[in-house]
């Protein structure tokens, strides 16, 4: 799908996403004219042009299709401080993050599950509870943007919630973050809508993630592993930590601390940075979705 737009007026502010998935932009000159029905590339490919996986303005495509098609949003995209100095996630073609994959996997199951539409609902290091300061990656926290990000997509029925960790390394204990889960539960059972909770992976070794920030962490999985509604629409937790864990053998502790695997492909899910996942990484996070689909259909009361 090709998307063109021409801007004719100065522009202070627009909607940018840096990390969009398999968003391709490609930038004219500013002040070069409107390029819009263009059939060539020299327009965007010369001096003081600007192309990279993001998107501007455009943050979201409607898609009709015959029928009743239901909608999966997945929310959380595991990109931790990306924009700082030290780490390493990876960038580029977003369909091997979490929503691209599932979105993947549906689209090529065979089984009998429902075909559902899958959205990408992920902003980078967007946190559940806390705005982000202006000017910083994150921008609205999920609560403040449910309604117009996740709300309003239509024949909505399931949220795939992968978010929390950015919490845990900006500071946010486990009482805070949980209770902001809770709401966010709370939201989307009015709503109808079933909420399929991934559990926080690990991020031991990143500066970010102190001894008391991984206790945090380990409480809140704790919390999350507790998580049950059979009751439509139904709530179900995942572990996505151990996806992608493994025991710390220099750890002291019992049990021991736990670190994202570092071992030789496929089991190389750390990006470098002990916080962000490789693309190993993430479809090992995935599997945790795709290899059971009929996490995302509805719970049947017992």
């Amino acid at each position: 799908m090709l998307i063109s737009f021409h801007l004719a007026s100065t522009v202070h502010y627009i909607a940018y996403h840096s990390q969009a998935p398999a968003a391709v932009s490609y930038l004219s000159a500013p002040g070069s004219g409107d390029h819009t029905a263009d059939v060539s590339a020299s327009a965007f490919t010369g001096t003081g042009t600007t192309s990279g996986y993001f998107s501007d303005v455009v943050t979201g495509v409607d898609v009709v299709t015959d029928t009743d098609t239901q909608t999966v949003d997945v929310i959380g995209d595991n990109l931790v401080d990306d924009d700082i100095s030290g780490t390493h996630p990876l960038r580029g073609d977003g369909r091997w993050r979490l929503a691209g994959r599932i979105a993947t996997a549906v689209q090529a199951d065979t089984s009998g599950n429902a075909h559902y539409g899958v959205v990408a609902g992920d902003i980078h290091e967007n946190r559940i509870s806390v705005d982000a300061a202006h000017g910083h990656g994150g921008g609205y926290s999920l609560l403040t943007r449910l309604s117009y990000d996740i709300l309003s997509e239509p024949n909505l029925t399931t949220v795939v919630v992968d978010e929390g960790l950015q919490d845990i390394v900006y500071g946010t204990d486990d009482t805070a973050l949980t209770t902001a889960y809770q709401v966010l539960l709370d939201q989307l059972k009015a709503w109808g809508i079933r909420a399929v909770v991934m559990n926080l992976t690990p991020c031991e070794g990143y500066a970010g993630c102190t001894a008391a920030a991984d206790e945090n962490r380990q409480a809140v999985n704790v919390w999350i592993s507790d998580l049950t509604a059979a009751i439509p629409p139904g709530v179900q937790s995942l572990d996505a930590n151990a996806a992608v864990a493994v025991d710390d053998p220099n750890s002291t502790t019992d049990p021991a601390q736990q670190q994202i695997s570092s071992q030789a492909a496929p089991l190389d899910f750390d990006a470098g940075d002990h916080v962000n996942l490789s693309a190993d990484g993430y479809a090992a996070l995935a599997a945790v979705v795709t290899n059971d689909l009929t996490v995302l259909g509805p719970s049947v009361a017992g």
